[in-house]
């Protein structure tokens, strides 16, 4: 098992389509129809990883430990978030 960091969370009623930016008709025919506002969530919840971690941003730790809180997250698992901020550590 891995003692660093991390972030899991899932957006409720997501589809694999909802990641894509463009995504196509094939996509949505096959898992489903894809939605603005959920890909919203998951670009804001990746980004915000990634300025934790490579940054040690302190606003995107502030999104990522409030992400239970969002009604377009269905669950959400973290472990050692302030860790993302150490200088010199990159993971």
């Amino acid at each position: 098992h891995l003692s660093g960091p991390f972030v899991t969370l899932r957006v409720r009623d997501a589809r694999h389509s909802d990641l894509e930016d463009p995504t196509d008709s094939l996509a949505e025919m096959l898992c489903g129809k894809s939605d603005p506002g959920r890909h919203q969530t998951f670009e804001r919840y990746t980004l915000a990883t990634l300025r934790a971690v490579f940054f040690g941003d302190q606003s995107s730790l502030a999104v990522l430990r409030t992400a239970s809180a969002d009604p377009a997250v269905a669950d959400v698992a973290s472990r050692k978030l302030e860790d993302f901020s150490a200088q010199g550590r990159v993971y």
